[in-house]
């Protein structure tokens, strides 16, 4: 950490120093620059920061047959470097990865004016420029220097001339890219009496950069700066301290969601919950993998339009991949510059070179090595988004879509993609695995299970040029057991979202961050982001229970005979179907009570339950259930075993009672007589209606204010009814 300090402040002091020479009369001059230098996410182990542009000129060109002498270029950047290693095979010289120097801007039609749309060839393609030792080329100078890296493969008449440079990563330094005895042909002049000044165009791509605020140093820097050095050669730089990219947060922070509230006895099946979104925290925060999505699906300003249609319309998902292979492309992907051999050529190569403009090429050759170069700049996966789910309550199925759109930020215009993707990792990584075939775009009732307590999406067409919102729907299904008290009541489901893949917290941070980090034997994947965090309540299941107080009840004797109470209570959630009625929600469940002696000194009666297995339990598996339409009938003096299963251990008793119904609307009457004897006997008698304890809320949604609009629960105390 001290030592990275130490080299930001000597960036400082270098940018003081722009355009100063280590020798007075240099021959070649080159002037740094940065083209397009991106905003990259906050969250990100592995940003690709901008393309580095030296354009040299001067010099003299290299003699006809001449070996080009060499330069060796660092790159040391102010975040911790994590470009994906290609080969592990030269540790003493710095492992080989995947950024990449390309000179004269091959395969680009604008690029160098005078070395237009050249074929790419690479240091160290074994049917074009072998090694002379590992990582190290020599080209023999051509008489024309505008042809010293015109990608020529070797034949009898001339060797090979590589244009395309494989980095390595410094054997000391994890913030530093190094290309050594890289030939250098210095670009000079052509032409006499008037000579015209050639460029030399010297290209640094597919650098990629923990993020300052992600990466283990912690900087909370918001801008990636570069420092460049280059020796062998007589070169003056200018403008060696770069900016490269800045940092904002990927994601932006949105309110949370709202948590819903769910009945246990009313059966949902695949009722919405609120939708997760994700904003993008700047324009092209969200990316597919690779352009092969882009044109497959679309165009760079977005033609995709949702087709409404009830089958949906099919969005293809990449089966081949294609190349990214215009040196300075805005391809606003995952993946960098990239032109492997299993990657097919886009036909025509509609490389965005500035935004708004394509160009139409041919596509130009694959490059290979023996040191991994064709996978130079792919990426594993386009941006994935990853929703894990915690505390999810026994009884109860999460469904989420098999897509999922994006949108206009802030609107309901649908502007993209994103594809559910199955995947046996916590972290969301793995391949693409939608199930194969095309995708049906529209959100069918048909929803396919979370399984894992997770959910990963990847992006599959994105518009880079406007911000964008992810939402994902998410839909509740259960179907109420109350003899085993499930769903599961109480228990708020937990959610948790971001970028995905990302590093557990048993990953060692220092090496998440690095370019060879490995888990289980492979790479980690690219891209791959900081570990998730911040659970939101999603929903919760309450208990269906209606509360009735019997403020008098008696079973005291007196010197006339006993007084007794009977007591009825009616499951009245079954209504009529006639059409002048709305249809009631059947419900059913147990009934529990609990007395309440007049005077203190008396002893306690314990509760009970209706239970005719174990009279009196309130054993959750054996209760008695009242169904809708019944009504349960009790009398404190007797003990009933084979209808509702009450005994009579409140012989005796004067004082209140509480009874709580598993089912809503529940409506009780008791009546007070003398002992045995019939409402028509004569003696003193009185009947009332238990009072209902629930506060009840209207649901504003009902089309109908009566009880059926009531759903009813259980205040916990010091618990605020909002309304």
């Amino acid at each position: 950490m001290a030592e990275f300090r130490k080299y930001f402040y000597a960036l400082g002091l270098a940018s003081l120093l722009v355009g100063v020479s280590s020798t007075a009369s240099a021959a070649v001059q080159c002037t740094g620059s940065v083209a397009n230098p991106p905003i990259i996410r906050e969250e990100s182990f592995t940003e690709l920061i901008g393309d580095i542009i030296l354009d040299c000129t001067g010099g003299t060109p290299t003699t006809e047959g001449a070996s080009v002498l060499p330069i060796n270029v660092t790159i040391t950047v102010s975040s911790p470097l994590t470009s994906r290693l290609l080969d592990i095979s030269d540790a003493a010289g710095g492992f080989f990865n995947e950024a990449l120097l390309i000179i004269d801007e091959p395969n680009h039609p604008e690029g160098n004016p005078d070395h237009r749309d050249r074929p790419l060839l690479a240091c160290g393609d074994s049917t074009g420029a072998p090694y002379q030792t590992l990582g190290v080329c020599v080209i023999e100078a051509p008489a024309d220097q505008r042809e010293t890296y015109n990608g020529d493969r070797a034949d009898d008449e001339e060797e090979p001339r590589p244009n395309v440079f494989q980095g390595r990563v410094s054997p000391v330094n994890n913030f530093q890219v190094v290309w050594n005895g890289v030939p250098f042909d210095p670009p000079g002049t052509v032409g006499d009496p008037n000579p015209v000044v050639l460029h030399r165009i010297l290209r640094f791509t597919n650098i990629r950069v923990a993020s300052p605020s992600a990466a283990p140093v912690g900087s909370p820097l918001t801008t990636v700066f570069v420092e460049i050095n280059i020796n062998g050669q007589d070169i003056t730089l200018s403008n060696r301290v770069l900016p490269v990219a800045s940092v904002q947060k990927g994601i932006e922070p949105q309110a949370g969601i709202q948590e819903e509230s769910f009945l246990q006895c009313e059966a949902q099946d695949e009722t919405p919950l609120n939708p997760v979104t994700f904003r993008e925290g700047f324009a092209s925060s969200f990316k597919v993998k690779a352009w092969g999505e882009i044109e497959r699906n679309g165009e760079l300003n977005g033609s995709w339009v949702l087709d409404t249609t009830p089958s949906g319309s099919t969005y293809g998902y990449r089966s081949t991949e294609l190349r990214q292979n215009v040196p300075g492309g805005l391809y606003f992907t995952e993946s960098g510059f990239t032109s492997p051999s299993s990657h097919a050529s886009p036909s025509p190569n509609n490389a965005p070179i500035s935004v708004g403009t394509a160009q139409d090429l041919t596509g130009g050759v694959a490059i290979s090595n023996t040191t991994g170069v064709a996978s130079a700049g792919v990426a594993t996966n386009g941006t994935r988004i990853i929703l894990t789910f915690k505390d999810v309550p026994a009884g109860t199925t999460i469904e989420a879509p098999s897509v999922a759109f994006l949108y206009r930020a802030g609107t309901n215009e649908v502007t993209g993609v994103a594809i559910r993707t199955s995947t046996a990792s916590s972290r969301g990584d793995g391949p693409l695995n939608t199930g194969g075939g095309a995708v049906t775009t529209s959100i069918s009732p048909s929803n396919a299970p979370i399984t894992g307590g997770r959910v990963v999406y990847e992006m599959m067409f994105t518009r880079s040029q406007i911000r964008e919102d992810l939402r994902i729907p998410l839909f509740l299904t259960y179907a109420p057991n109350l003899v085993t008290d499930q769903p599961e009541v109480n228990k708020s489901a937990l959610v948790t979202g971001g970028f995905a893949p990302f590093a557990l917290s048993s990953d060692n941070f220092a090496v998440a961050a690095r370019a060879d980090a490995t888990v289980g034997g492979g790479f980690l994947p690219i891209p791959r982001f900081v570990t998730q965090s911040g659970d939101q309540k999603l929903f919760i299941i309450t208990k269906c229970s209606c509360n009735l107080l019997f403020p008098f009840t008696t079973n005291a004797a007196t010197t006339n005979g006993n007084f007794d109470t009977g007591i009825a209570i009616a499951n009245t959630s079954k209504l009529p179907s006639a059409n002048s009625f709305l249809q009631g929600t059947d419900q059913q469940g147990g009934v529990q009570f609990w007395y309440f002696p007049s005077r203190s000194t008396e002893p306690a009666v314990a509760t009970q339950c209706a239970n005719t297995v174990t009279v009196g339990s309130c054993d959750a598996a054996t209760r008695k259930i009242v169904k809708a339409g019944e009504t349960l009938t009790y009398i404190l003096s007797q003990t009933d075993t084979t209808r509702w299963g009450l005994d009579n251990r409140a012989k005796g008793f004067t004082g209140y009672i509480v009874a709580q119904t598993q089912f809503q609307y529940c409506h009780a009457f008791a009546y007070i007589s003398p002992e045995g004897a019939f409402p028509l006997t004569n003696g003193m008698s009185v009947g009332y209606l238990a009072l209902i304890l629930d506060k009840q809320v209207h649901d504003e949604n009902s089309e109908f204010g009566g009880e059926n609009a009531l759903p009813v629960r259980t205040f916990q105390p010091g618990e605020a009814l909002n309304h």
